[in-house]
């Protein structure tokens, strides 16, 4: 019972560190999108057929500050990963110690997924939509509540971010030409964009499933 209960707590306090490191990210996020659209504004003016070489000084410059920014954005990016896969192990942890049926993996294989090349753009979504099917419907001694539909914004937000995981690489950026600058550019700012769209749903998702867990797995 104690057990449990302390699982819970964690479980909590886990989920708002990692609100505080996710809202650092929408910043940067945020900050990548707009100094994406002012390196699309200054390269605008050069012909797309030209080699990035022929950047004038001072563009290069303001475009190389603008790059900055995804330093600290990928800083805070790692640190949000290893606090997002403590708390997916501990709320798939706490449906284990609630004894809820049918579960399909280990809390380590939940969180193991995630770094599994090409497995890692599906089945975390599968986890996270486990995790709420049994947060939310689990009864004693049935696995009905794997049939349960799960709220399109779990679908949202896996959808968000994929599509930022996929805009985000510099595809274009060996044997640059101008064109294919700015095509990396505005693919920075829609991965950028939807990276905040989906920290702000993944958000919400973990503070609905944390209380649930809460109220449902808690003893007296």
């Amino acid at each position: 019972m104690k057990k449990i209960n302390e699982q819970l707590q964690k479980t909590e306090s886990i989920r708002k560190l990692t609100f505080i490191i996710m809202w650092s990210l929408i910043f940067f996020s945020g900050l990548k999108a707009i100094g994406g659209i002012f390196s699309a504004i200054i390269v605008a003016k050069y012909d797309n057929n030209l080699s990035v070489d022929y950047f004038m000084s001072v563009d290069i410059i303001l475009v190389t500050v603008v790059s900055l920014i995804s330093l600290p954005w990928l800083l805070i990016c790692l640190i949000f990963i290893a606090l997002y896969s403590n708390w997916i192990h501990r709320a798939y942890s706490n449906l284990r110690d609630a004894n809820v049926r049918g579960l399909t993996r280990t809390p380590a294989w939940a969180v193991g997924w995630n770094f599994i090349p090409l497995l890692h753009l599906i089945t975390p979504y599968f986890v996270m939509k486990e995790i709420w099917q049994a947060t939310f419907y689990a009864a004693d001694d049935t696995e009905e509540w794997k049939a349960q539909e799960t709220p399109s914004k779990l679908r949202l937000w896996w959808m968000f971010f994929l599509l930022g995981l996929i805009t985000w690489p510099d595809w274009f950026q060996f044997g640059q030409t101008f064109l294919t600058f700015k095509i990396d550019t505005w693919l920075t700012v829609i991965s950028s964009i939807s990276f905040v769209i989906a920290g702000l749903m993944i958000q919400k998702i973990m503070k609905e499933i944390t209380t649930e867990q809460f109220t449902r797995f808690k003893q007296e």
